[in-house]
């Protein structure tokens, strides 16, 4: 039922092709090895901050930013040559790639709602700890899901890549509803004013 699900929905995010995608006993993984990758790291650093109850304290700091943005450079290089014909990547080596720009998506959706409030730099508490274990997690998941040649795996990680995607579309969509609410209460109350 996942699977049938999944390929719908990842129809329009993924380009599913078959040389670029992991297979069991014929059947094709809903997504790329890169893709797959990306919502296993969305899915596994959000569990963790969920976990640790670290969502509302995560706003990144020049210092740890950098290195927030430096997770996504490897799946950008690996993306432009493989592109460009500079080089083919394997499938782990684009799983890891996308796991780290993954991780990095992530963390960037949990702390954009905290860079809009008057946030203390000097209180920013995004640690290390925050994308490395979920980097390790994933690097132990990614070995698993490409070397354990399982139905359950295969069904498990259909269900991470869900529910990563998921994670995103929430997201996104918490951020609009809260900007848009906060923007007509300043609307309200600045037209209240005016009249007063």
């Amino acid at each position: 039922m996942e699977l049938i699900i999944a390929k719908k929905i990842f129809q329009f995010f993924c380009h599913q092709m078959p040389e670029r995608s992991l297979q069991f006993s014929g059947e094709l993984f809903p997504l790329c090895f890169r893709c797959s990758g990306i919502y296993a790291g969305i899915f596994l650093s959000h569990i963790y901050v969920l976990i640790m109850k670290r969502y509302s304290k995560i706003s990144p700091n020049r210092k740890n930013g950098l290195f927030l943005v430096l997770l996504a450079v490897p799946l950008a290089v690996d993306g432009f040559g493989d592109r460009f014909n500079f080089w083919d990547s394997p499938g782990e080596v684009r799983m890891i790639t996308g796991l780290l720009a993954g991780v990095f998506i992530s963390l960037t959706l949990i702390s954009i709602p905290n860079l809009f409030i008057k946030f203390d730099e000097a209180k920013s508490d995004l640690l290390v700890r925050d994308f490395l274990i979920p980097i390790i997690i994933g690097f132990v998941t990614i070995y698993l899901f490409v070397n354990t040649n399982s139905l359950f795996a295969f069904n498990l990680f259909i269900t991470v890549a869900l529910i990563g995607w998921g994670i995103v579309i929430s997201n996104i969509l918490f951020f609009v509803y809260d900007f848009s609410k906060n923007v007509l209460n300043k609307l309200i109350r600045t037209t209240l004013f005016k009249n007063k």
